[in-house]
């Protein structure tokens, strides 16, 4: 009997032993559900076409990157999608959230490509995978009567996004902001200032908008560019960047200055030449 007591009061001291304080264990965060992670707005960023034979094996595989404005808003009940950042024209429609056999489904119909059901095959707070087996596509408007000429070989669709999350800075640098001067500053190779001197202004005014800006190259806005742009953090420090066609470069403004009527831009173009862009705010 003492023996079993003995025992007993072991395995307790080890079980205790085992117990930590509430204060020090570090809980996971419980996953959201799906109906909850995939609201909000995403910037469609790629599809990937796969063709594979009956044993699965890839006979040929192509992404296309995507160029254009393509941004999918999702709500409780409708996907829309925008193909421009005026959100001038849209389509999409009423969708439909489902789960089967523990997989998450989307579908709708909208008036461009008619119906698609998609399986989310992946999603997080910032990324999410739809994907369209063959027998998705053999239903799906868009790819039925691609699915059906490819057979007996077997049609799949990969859809990649990411959220858009709002800058903190996106509210204060949208607006109509005059350019006031361009300074080309000239330094050596330790980093220090060697000459400043005024420089051409070689735009008038920036109407900068959510997700894209109106580059007007003179004051009648006679030659004016519209181009996507994004705010990016790197070191510490805020990026507006966009893309010049006409280049094939992409365009870095490090913000170095931002007040409610005053914007300053510092654009390198190599390790000893950069210009101080001053910007005044108009509406």
């Amino acid at each position: 009997m003492k023996k079993l007591s003995l025992i007993l009061m072991m395995i307790c001291l080890l079980l205790s032993g085992c117990q930590y304080p509430d204060d020090d264990v570090d809980m996971p965060e419980p996953q959201k559900p799906v109906s909850e992670l995939i609201q909000g707005t995403w910037n469609h960023i790629s599809t990937t076409g796969t063709v594979r034979d009956d044993a699965g094996n890839v006979i040929q595989e192509s992404t296309s990157y995507q160029q254009d404005y393509d941004v999918y808003s999702i709500d409780e009940e409708n996907v829309i999608i925008y193909n421009n950042p005026e959100h001038h024209d849209n389509y999409g429609g009423e969708s439909i959230l489902s789960e089967s056999g523990g997989k998450h489904y989307i579908e709708w119909n909208d008036k461009i490509n008619g119906y698609a059901k998609y399986e989310i095959t992946a999603i997080s707070d910032t990324k999410m995978t739809w994907e369209m087996n063959d027998s998705l596509a053999a239903i799906s408007d868009q790819y039925s009567e691609q699915a059906a000429e490819l057979k007996p070989n077997r049609l799949y669709i990969k859809q990649e996004f990411t959220k858009r999350i709002k800058h903190p800075l996106e509210d204060k640098v949208k607006g109509a902001w005059l350019t006031d001067t361009t300074t080309k500053v000239t330094y050596d190779t330790a980093g220090n200032i060697i000459k400043k001197e005024g420089y051409p202004n070689e735009t008038y005014a920036y109407d900068i908008f959510t997700d894209y800006l109106s580059i007007n190259l003179n004051e009648q806005a006679q030659e004016t560019i519209n181009i996507l742009y994004s705010l990016e953090d790197r070191d510490g420090k805020t990026y507006l960047e966009y893309d010049d066609d006409n280049t094939g470069t992409t365009v870095i403004n490090e913000i170095i200055s931002l007040s409610d009527d005053k914007m300053i831009w510092e654009r390198k173009m190599s390790p000893t030449v950069s210009y101080i862009i001053e910007l005044t705010y108009l509406f």
